[in-house]
């Protein structure tokens, strides 16, 4: 079923959002980057597989959203983002997508994320070896991942990396 787009308005408050109203009486609610990426204007027919695609880029484009506003308070562990969209109920596959862009982007990496962390964590609160790779781990950083970032971290910081426990 072809349905016209009648009329598109800035959402009031949204600034990132436009409704665009069809010729059938309803409204949808949609990315102004969506409808701009996809060339929607006032008057186009959208057929159901352009409402399809129109669904699915909105859907990519709310995941990719959440993930970025998640990541701007701080660097996290693919472990921790894919759990944080799974909790906002976003759609298995969506999130794989999302998790694959973003790493391509070079916007998601464990490796950068963990040698941050541990860097961090030794200048704030100081943890020996082990404690610092157990709590990489805990935020779902692979084994070697985690023991190379600490390693590197207790190096820059000039502390003694062949430390195995305690306080660094």
């Amino acid at each position: 079923m072809n349905r016209r787009v009648a009329g598109i308005e800035l959402v009031p408050r949204k600034r990132d959002r436009v409704r665009l109203h069809l010729d059938d009486g309803e409204s949808l609610e949609v990315a102004l980057e969506v409808v701009a990426r996809l060339g929607i204007r006032s008057g186009d027919t959208l057929g159901t597989k352009r409402l399809r695609e129109l669904e699915e880029q909105q859907a990519k484009w709310a995941v990719q959203q959440a993930a970025l506003h998640y990541l701007s308070y701080r660097a996290r562990s693919e472990f921790e983002l894919r759990k944080r969209l799974r909790e906002k109920e976003h759609p298995a596959a969506l999130i794989e997508w999302c998790v694959h862009d973003l790493k391509e982007r070079g916007l998601l990496d464990d490796r950068t994320f963990a040698e941050a962390y541990a860097r961090t964590r030794l200048k704030l609160k100081p943890r020996g070896r082990a404690r610092l790779i157990q709590e990489l781990r805990g935020k779902g950083v692979e084994r070697d991942t985690a023991d190379q970032a600490v390693k590197r971290a207790l190096e820059d910081t000039g502390l003694n990396s062949h430390r195995k426990s305690g306080r660094a």
